[in-house]
């Protein structure tokens, strides 16, 4: 795998923990909201948390294969 000249990847313990507050807020949006519409905000929330935390998995697979 090629090396992408001047761009480092992001850490993948803050990209954790920014997918983990995502989902947070998503799961509160559920349950504290009492709009019709709070489903949609939920898994909107969940969704983008879910795009984090693969990213954050993506990075750290991406390290070690690179320190090997």
């Amino acid at each position: 795998m090629p090396d992408q000249v001047g761009r480092r990847p992001s850490n993948p313990g803050l990209l954790l923990v920014i997918g983990l507050a995502w989902i947070v807020c998503g799961v509160v949006a559920l349950v504290a909201l009492h709009a019709g519409w709070k489903v949609i905000v939920g898994i909107f929330f969940i969704g983008v948390g879910i795009f984090y935390v693969r990213g954050a998995a993506l990075t750290a697979r991406r390290r070690m294969d690179h320190d090997r």
